[in-house]
């Protein structure tokens, strides 16, 4: 019989080596205007996948963690500037679909009435095997609305180099 082997809880919260994900095409709808031409809009399937293992040394507390795989990109040769959601939403898509709280969205007001800017701090509890928050400061953007998508762009490209988003 062979001993039990120690193994050390890997860093990224899915590992790939073992659980292959399926790629899955990106749906390219055309709506066609009263002009001739084409608008995609691809639609955007989330993939969720939970690990459990064992921690080792007999140990059967499942250490659970989550990954969400965004597919989004060029379809059947359509693609447009206009195609991709919007990142707060995104965000908001993602948290919901693994189970986190939503994104909290805090706001400052710079600078005088003719020439207020906005910032943006974006805040999401990473509940896995450690709680962690993630949080985003946007530039200072003459929008809320910009701040807000600035803000929300950092914290998925956060989510995404911490192995959350694939």
């Amino acid at each position: 019989m062979v001993p039990p082997v120690y193994q050390e809880p890997s860093i990224m919260p899915i590992n790939t080596t073992e659980k292959e994900l399926e790629e899955k095409e990106v749906l390219c709808t055309h709506k066609k205007p009263k002009a001739t031409g084409c608008v995609a809009q691809p639609q955007q399937e989330i993939e969720l996948a939970i690990e459990s293992d064992n921690k080792g040394h007999g140990d059967p507390s499942p250490k659970e963690s989550a990954c969400v795989v965004l597919s989004n990109g060029e379809a059947n040769g359509c693609s447009g500037a206009n195609e991709e959601p919007e990142a707060s939403s995104r965000l908001a898509q993602l948290c919901s679909a693994i189970g986190w709280k939503s994104p909290t969205y805090e706001f400052q007001e710079h600078g005088h009435d003719h020439t207020k800017l906005f910032t943006c701090k974006v805040s999401v509890l990473v509940e896995t095997f450690t709680d962690t928050v993630v949080e985003c400061i946007s530039e200072p953007k003459p929008q809320k609305r910009a701040a807000q998508e600035q803000g929300a762009q950092g914290v998925l490209w956060t989510l995404k180099r911490l192995g959350h988003v694939k």
